[in-house]
């Protein structure tokens, strides 16, 4: 008798599927957590340390042709930007002295020759005339390089040489009130009397060393003659700066500020004025004396 079940032939085997061997033929390191029976699969997969876990399944570091590389211009660019960015205000003074160093070296190939005359000095000079408002000292055209400003805890550093202007006057000039400015070329003309002789003594100076020199070659009379030009030249920058004190700041009340520094400012130049004037007419007249036309 037939039953109702299927046949056997028909029916669908449920057999175990045995796991092969591994002992023999173990599987790779980075497979070997598919044989694992103790991990789950979707573990290690949905896991955030699945590739610390397995070494295999690591990514392969970046190459350093994909990887963001600075280049040895950028860090040299970001080292002297944050070196600047650290000394601004240095830096900033130091470019200012560098123009201002080039302007002079520039204008310093414009400077005498030896036997050019007073009048002609006075000429080059930031004032050509006493005029109390004279051309800016800045801009002169006849200022060779500064040296180092004169220090109170040494003797004055020569700034009468190549009539140069003190450094702390050349820089700091625009940001000085009137009177600082006034200060600072009261110190100006002290250093100047400190290597060339007081003022008033110039030209007697002058007038009583002819006498001895003027038998004595032309190659050191015209070293002699030029001593006495760059104090000519030194008084004029004086001068010129002069005429630009009262271009500074009032501290004070303005009325009483003008009076006073009117009057310091002419103390100051009447005598220095006189003193290169002088000068200038006495080296016209020997300078005439020892050209070569002349003899």
């Amino acid at each position: 008798m037939k039953t109702g079940r299927c046949p056997k032939s028909s029916r669908s085997p449920h057999k175990k599927v045995k796991r092969p061997n591994t002992s023999a033929f173990p599987p790779p390191p980075h497979l070997q957590f598919l044989f694992d029976s103790d991990s789950s699969h979707s573990t290690d997969y949905e896991s955030d340390g699945d590739h610390a876990d397995h070494p295999g399944l690591q990514s392969s570091p970046p190459s350093p042709k994909a990887s963001n590389v600075i280049t040895t211009k950028e860090r040299k660019a970001a080292s002297q930007c944050r070196y600047y960015q650290r000394n601004k205000a240095e830096e900033q003074k130091k470019a200012r002295i560098r123009a201002a160093q080039k302007r002079i070296n520039i204008n310093s190939c414009r400077l005498m020759s030896p036997h050019m005359g007073g009048s002609e000095l006075g000429s080059m000079s930031p004032t050509s005339t006493p005029s109390p408002t004279p051309t800016s000292p800045i801009n002169s055209s006849i200022a060779p390089p500064p040296p180092p400003p004169p220090s109170s805890d040494h003797s004055p550093v020569s700034t009468t040489f190549a009539a140069a202007v003190p450094e702390d006057v050349l820089i700091e000039w625009s940001s000085w009130s009137a009177r600082r400015r006034l200060l600072g070329l009261r110190r100006w003309l002290l250093d100047l009397e400190w290597e060339e002789g007081g003022i008033e003594r110039w030209n007697p100076t002058l007038m009583s060393d002819w006498a001895r020199r003027r038998r004595m070659p032309f190659d050191g009379m015209d070293a002699w003659l030029n001593q006495y030009q760059h104090k000519v030249i030194a008084g004029r920058l004086i001068l010129g700066y002069l005429g630009r004190v009262m271009d500074g700041a009032l501290l004070g009340d303005p009325e009483t500020e003008c009076k006073d520094l009117a009057l310091q400012v002419h103390q100051l130049g009447s005598p220095l004025y006189a003193a290169v004037v002088g000068l200038e007419v006495s080296l016209d007249w020997r300078v005439s004396l020892t050209s070569p036309c002349s003899q």
